[in-house]
């Protein structure tokens, strides 16, 4: 079964898509790629560029790392997009659908964060727990905050996560691995509030499209 939206909530819900699909590609290649390992990078750095011996191409080994990684971010999320808007066709589907991309918008930052050890403060664990809790609170309609209240509150989630987590480093260069000769390590660890931020952006549009219909409703 299709779902069928009036013209604004379906650029809603696309525009909501697309966020999350960066969001995603952004989270899990970043996460595996930031525990030092770089396998994912080095195996297309390997696969796309060859390597003669000389000091120059050593020099620019590292650089040619994070082209892969950034191939491999926005070639993920070109396929995520692509599944995510394939599996709203189906309505059954789209339910449980809506219920992760909510998920990963809340919680997608924090897990990474603490999977990759950078996170500054013992009680941060505690606070995605709770954030968790109003997740599902919020899921089954028995949130009883007002829109304005719960807006603060996504605000004050991610600026908490924002101060005490690290995570990534130098994360422009795996939105632009070009910005290395630039600014390198002066602006690269400023360039990191792009996760909270892009995680705030996609739990607001996952929150008001919601309200306007855009997913459908758990079944009795």
């Amino acid at each position: 079964m299709t779902n069928n939206y009036p013209q604004r909530t379906y650029w809603l819900c696309w525009g909501h898509d697309l966020v999350f699909s960066i969001l995603l590609a952004l989270l899990v290649v970043s996460g595996h790629e930031g525990g030092g390992s770089l396998s994912w990078s080095i195996r297309l750095r390997n696969l796309f560029f060859s390597s003669p011996p000389s000091s120059e191409a050593r020099m620019d080994n590292s650089y040619r790392i994070y082209v892969g990684a950034f191939i491999l971010i926005w070639t993920s999320t070109i396929l995520i997009f692509a599944l995510v808007r394939l599996l709203r066709r189906f309505y059954r589907i789209d339910f449980a659908l809506h219920s992760f991309t909510g998920f990963v918008a809340i919680a997608g930052y924090p897990i990474v964060s603490l999977y990759s050890r950078n996170v500054h403060g013992p009680f941060m664990s505690i606070e995605l727990l709770l954030a968790i809790a109003c997740f599902i609170l919020w899921t089954r309609r028995k949130w009883p905050v007002s829109v304005y209240l719960t807006m603060l509150l996504l605000v004050a989630h991610f600026s908490l996560w924002a101060w005490f987590s690290s995570f990534p480093f130098l994360c422009c260069l795996y939105l632009w691995p070009g910005w290395v000769w630039n600014w390198g390590g002066s602006i690269g660890t400023k360039m990191r509030l792009v996760y909270p931020l892009l995680s705030l952006c996609c739990g607001l549009l996952w929150a008001i499209s919601a309200r306007q219909g855009a997913w459908p409703r758990r079944q009795p």
